[in-house]
């Protein structure tokens, strides 16, 4: 009779973490395959001709998400520095969701900031295409 290898013993006792572990990994990476992420066109900006240093700056971004509910917003990623705000906007779509049917994701999200100095305080909004939305607001 032939003895058992101890190796072939210790690797069917690793096999089954073997599997669990490989199926926790492909339960955690499956969120970034859901989506595909894009930059938001960004059709118009609202903020006031002018705002008071110590106050807060609104900043309102209009625009469409998406042709139907599979398409949301995701985030706004902003840079201040103290002449202004470079802001884009990214929307998902969720793979996922199937034939959705239903009327357009608009965009209509407000930006809060606080200027650090007097002057001319400029904001760009990134666009899909590299070019940017600008605008702009007189801070006293």
């Amino acid at each position: 009779m032939r003895e058992p290898n101890p190796a072939w013993g210790s690797l069917a006792g690793a096999l089954p973490w073997l599997l669990v572990a490989s199926l926790v990994a492909v339960q955690c990476s499956e969120p970034r395959l859901r989506y595909d992420y894009f930059v938001v066109k960004v059709d118009s900006i609202a903020a006031p001709d002018s705002e008071p240093l110590s106050d807060s700056l609104s900043v309102r971004l209009f625009g469409t998400i998406g042709r139907n509910g599979a398409y949301s917003l995701d985030r706004i990623d902003a840079t201040r520095n103290e002449s202004g705000l470079d802001m884009t906007v990214w929307g998902k779509f969720d793979r996922q969701a199937g034939e959705v049917t239903g009327n357009f994701t608009r965009l209509d999200e407000r930006y809060v900031t606080y200027p650090a100095t007097r002057g001319m305080f400029r904001i760009r909004v990134h666009q899909p295409d590299g070019s940017t939305m600008p605008d702009s607001v007189r801070v006293f």
